[in-house]
């Protein structure tokens, strides 16, 4: 599996490259679709949302039927979450 590692571009923040840099980059640069998606599961494949829905197993298997091998699954919070920080393993 390659890693991922972190580099500058020139507005200073980091960028990912490396495994699941495309899915990473799309999620910054759509925060205004994600804003939407709040309170649910999403699949991104590259620059593709693919599936999004309140059930993980339903939106893993819709992937899935879409030809994506291995989903990339998140969930996407709620705004009102507040100050509630998860920690994942």
């Amino acid at each position: 599996m390659a890693s991922e590692t972190a580099r500058t571009i020139d507005d200073g923040s980091a960028m990912v490259t490396g495994h699941r840099s495309r899915e990473l980059q799309w999620r910054r640069t759509h925060a205004h679709v994600l804003r939407a998606l709040a309170g649910q599961w999403v699949v991104v494949e590259g620059e593709e949302l693919v599936a999004h829905g309140p059930n993980a197993v339903r939106v893993v298997a819709e992937s899935r039927q879409k030809g994506v091998e291995t989903p990339y699954l998140f969930f996407v919070e709620p705004d009102d979450a507040g100050d509630v920080v998860r920690i994942g393993l």
